[in-house]
């Protein structure tokens, strides 16, 4: 498993809980995602050679594909994480910010969004030289990634509730005009839909969310002020949810690429 990885932000988290962050994290073996990505791969290739986990986090996914495939490559831009998915080991797919799924609960996802902004309060400003890449790929869908196709062939660009934010954060927060150049190719397929039940949560109480959130970024402590902040904003979103034992349906924006190499 390659192991490289250069200094950002996101590294750090010696003490991160990482059973919090796979909790409160989406089910990626719900609905039909990874037979999706079997389907694509078996109509391209006869073996299970060789499968890349970009941005492995703590290898979750490493687990799954480790299963199918000989050999599985995890590269992440914390080498912390990277570490830990070897730990765990013994296509490109991204999904953003939790859809508060219920049409009637819009205040919760504007108390959501508020509360996600407190808490980055801990790392503001962002600078344009430390997210620039990233907030650029979330913004355009990965629609900035480029498959050339003198090198690739069958591109699939398949974006499930895209009529919501990929991004964690809103715009308002980088000190820089988000700006980028689409790379999608005249051949690329793209697949576009709204489907509130694609790896739904059906049962997400508040402190799901705050679990959710804690687990969003290596911070180095969340028993500080700006949690204090956070406490009377979750009171707020809890009643906003129903009231105290509430639970509601999250669901998410998500986007998968698939391609075969020439």
């Amino acid at each position: 498993m390659a192991t490289s990885s250069a200094p950002s932000i996101f590294d750090g988290g010696v003490d991160f809980d990482w059973k919090k962050y796979i909790t409160h994290r989406p089910d990626y073996t719900a609905s039909n995602f990874y037979p999706l990505i079997w389907n694509y791969h078996e109509r391209h290739s006869d073996r299970y050679v060789l499968a890349h986990d970009v941005g492995t986090g703590p290898g979750n996914v490493v687990e799954v594909l480790a299963k199918r495939f000989d050999r599985v490559i995890a590269s992440d831009p914390s080498k912390f994480h990277v570490d830990v998915a070897q730990k765990r080991i013994n296509t490109i797919w991204f999904y953003g910010r939790p859809i508060f799924a219920d049409k009637k609960q819009e205040k919760c996802q504007d108390l959501y969004d508020n509360i996600t902004s407190k808490a980055f309060e801990r790392i503001f400003p962002l600078k344009a030289s430390q997210v620039e890449s990233a907030v650029k790929t979330m913004a355009s869908w990965l629609d900035i990634v480029i498959f050339p196709s003198e090198t690739w062939t069958d591109v699939q660009r398949i974006k499930w509730n895209n009529d919501k934010p990929l991004s964690f954060l809103g715009e308002e927060h980088f000190d820089h005009e988000i700006k980028y150049k689409s790379g999608v190719g005249p051949g690329d397929k793209i697949e576009m839909q709204v489907d509130r039940d694609f790896w739904a949560k059906e049962d997400c109480g508040v402190e799901w969310v705050k679990g959710f959130i804690d687990a969003q970024y290596l911070w180095e402590t969340t028993d500080d002020e700006i949690g204090a902040q956070l406490e009377p904003m979750y009171e707020e979103l809890e009643a906003a949810m129903g009231g105290k034992g509430s639970t509601v349906k999250i669901a998410w924006p998500v986007v998968l690429l698939l391609a075969t190499k020439k």
